[in-house]
């Protein structure tokens, strides 16, 4: 994925990195953004890994997430997460998905999150 997005947006202003959410490899205000592709419902403690997006962006930064909506709504998701169920039925990561991950006013307050809205 991040090979991909090396090749569609080549910019010497990008860096593009995998990287730790509950320990940030990155300085004290050294981003303009914050960028997580489909990770935010991963994180297992989302107030831990919530709080190092402020310490890494400079004041106004912004940090931009997007997240799959409830499967209720998404037939395709919900048919290919039951047959990969049923296919590795001890798969804790896909049982996980089964949960709906809501990021909450709460939880964004409890991670020092004052200036982000849902």
């Amino acid at each position: 994925m991040l090979e991909c997005a090396r090749q569609l947006h080549s910019d010497d202003r990008l860096e593009w990195r995998e990287a730790n959410a509950m320990s940030l490899p990155f300085k004290d205000e050294s981003s303009d953004v914050v960028l997580r592709q489909f990770g935010v419902m991963f994180f297992p403690y989302h107030i831990k890994e919530l709080s190092e997006i402020p310490r890494v962006l400079r004041p106004g930064g912004r940090f931009i997430f997007n997240r799959w909506g409830p499967l209720e709504t998404n037939d395709f998701a919900l048919v290919a997460l039951e047959t990969l169920i049923m296919k590795r039925p001890t798969c804790r990561a896909c049982r996980r998905l089964r949960e709906t991950v809501v990021i909450s006013e709460q939880e964004l307050g409890a991670a020092n999150q004052k200036s982000l809205r849902v």
